[in-house]
């Protein structure tokens, strides 16, 4: 019996990374060319969370001699392969992005401590005389 553990392969993962980098590519250039679209509501509230999804059914349409799993023999289970895979690239962006700015909030409030100025001089130190 074909379960969904049959769909975890090994390129099943390089697929959705492929999917994350081409989307973040692709994100990363709009705003590079056009930085008005990161102020726009459009953009950010449903562009920006369906472009994963959308690429993903796209590019799985699209290239048919990939190494699907098994299961996966038909265009509409490649267009359900691709999305869910897009579906797998969004969440790692969003736990990446998440882990990067907690990561670097952290760093930046270790070195903002570190170098924290002193209330003034040390105290006196007991002479040893």
């Amino acid at each position: 019996m074909e379960t969904i553990t049959d769909l975890i392969t090994p390129a099943a993962l390089l697929f959705s990374v492929c999917v994350f980098l081409v989307v973040l590519m692709m994100r990363r250039g709009v705003l590079a060319l056009a930085p008005v679209f990161s102020e726009k509501k459009v953009w950010r509230d449903f562009l920006l969370p369906i472009s994963p999804i959308v690429f993903g059914a796209l590019a799985a349409l699209l290239i048919q001699d990939y190494p699907y799993p098994d299961i996966v023999r038909s265009d509409a289970t490649r267009v359900m392969f691709g999305m869910g895979a897009g579906l797998v690239a969004a969440h790692a962006y969003k736990t990446i992005k998440g882990s990067c700015e907690e990561w670097i909030k952290a760093l930046g409030k270790s070195i903002k401590d570190r170098f924290k100025k002193d209330d003034g001089p040390p105290p006196d130190l007991p002479s040893i005389d």
